[in-house]
């Protein structure tokens, strides 16, 4: 499906609210966040949660934003985080493709490109390294596709997809 359909067809469904107690930049509606992210051209961060009522662990927002460091970092991004488990969530799971879950992608500040994915278990000096490494929202001049999620710290030496 071509992303501009697709885009119109999220925009139906999308909720429009941001989440409670967060900066300006965090978004539940991926539609939100896209539209964000390339109004201001910054890189997209997005988590795709499990479903609220699933086993599987979702990644908190807060635990991303411990940190002065990784707060700050943030400021470079627009953050979608979303629960799968809603109508326009799983819109946005088949959208991506998410092999597991929680996933997280970081989409370059074109809106073009995956620039980082990966549905591995992430932590505190990872999330560091990965919002460091793609905080400028680039496409490397080499891009290259791969099907699967990739470990997220082999997934810093470099793969991309486009979106």
């Amino acid at each position: 499906m071509h992303w501009s359909i697709a885009f119109a067809l999220l925009s139906a469904a999308a909720p429009t609210d941001t989440l409670p107690q967060l900066p300006d930049n965090h978004f539940n509606s991926y539609t939100a966040a896209w539209k964000a992210a390339r109004q201001h051209e910054q890189p997209l961060l997005v988590i795709l949660n499990p479903p609220r009522d699933s086993e599987d662990d979702a990644i908190a927002v807060e635990d991303v934003r411990k940190t002065r460091q990784r707060r700050e970092l943030l400021e470079n991004y627009v953050v979608a985080v979303i629960d799968t488990g809603t109508r326009h969530g799983k819109l946005i799971d088949e959208l991506f493709g998410s092999p597991d879950l929680p996933r997280v992608v970081v989409i370059d500040k074109r809106q073009k490109y995956q620039i980082f994915r990966s549905s591995e278990p992430m932590y505190g000096q990872l999330w560091t390294e990965i919002l460091e490494k793609y905080e400028d929202g680039e496409t490397p001049v080499a891009v290259r596709t791969f099907s699967h999620s990739q470990p997220a710290y082999s997934s810093m030496q470099g793969s991309y997809c486009r979106t």
